[in-house]
């Protein structure tokens, strides 16, 4: 289960589940379970900064995690991916040894993100950022076209098509959409 791309520092939390290999039921993860995570390909794991906690809030079979990044800044370096295995426990008599049960990278996966960590970039279910969404719900129906309206250039009304397309009287030398995005303006 892929948890996400966070920020280094954080403390990065999951859950799991163990199963009784006779009956598929959810069962508890016993021994003395341990988690340890993987960086990248490399063949040494940690266990700074993990901790486990078995049958979480009374389930029987649920697993719970807390993977504190600040406890080894050097390991849990910002670019890099992780892989959350058990390292110890057994499942109903059977080992659980290798398996993966939760995977997350630090500032690598991640294409929008603020400049400085700890911030949030608001973005809009239009995929804009927060003043753009905002400008957008101001003056709906009205999108800036050759230059925005804002900076002196041509305003012109249409609607948004799939794939960012406008349609309407004012582009494509008046055919519905067409030459749109191709450079063919009338």
């Amino acid at each position: 289960m892929t948890l996400g791309d966070f920020d280094p520092g954080l403390v990065v939390y999951g859950k799991f589940t163990t199963y009784r290999p006779s009956t598929g039921a959810p069962y508890t993860l016993a021994g003395t379970p341990g988690l340890v995570v993987y960086k990248d390909g490399a063949t040494t794991p940690s266990s700074a900064g993990v901790t486990l906690t078995v049958d979480f809030n009374g389930v029987v079979g649920l697993g719970h995690f807390a993977i504190n990044t600040a406890a080894d800044a050097t390991f849990y370096a910002g670019g890099s991916s992780f892989d959350v295995v058990i390292s110890a426990g057994t499942v109903d008599g059977v080992g659980a040894v290798g398996t993966v049960v939760g995977r997350f990278s630090l500032r690598k996966t991640s294409e929008l993100r603020p400049t400085t960590a700890g911030r949030t970039l608001p973005v809009g279910d239009d995929g804009r950022h927060g003043d753009q969404s905002d400008d957008l719900a101001r003056h709906p129906g009205e999108l800036a076209h050759g230059g925005g309206h804002r900076r002196g250039g041509p305003r012109r009304q249409g609607r948004l098509a799939p794939g960012g397309r406008l349609h309407g009287p004012a582009h494509g030398r008046g055919h519905r959409g067409q030459g749109v995005g191709r450079g063919e303006h009338g």
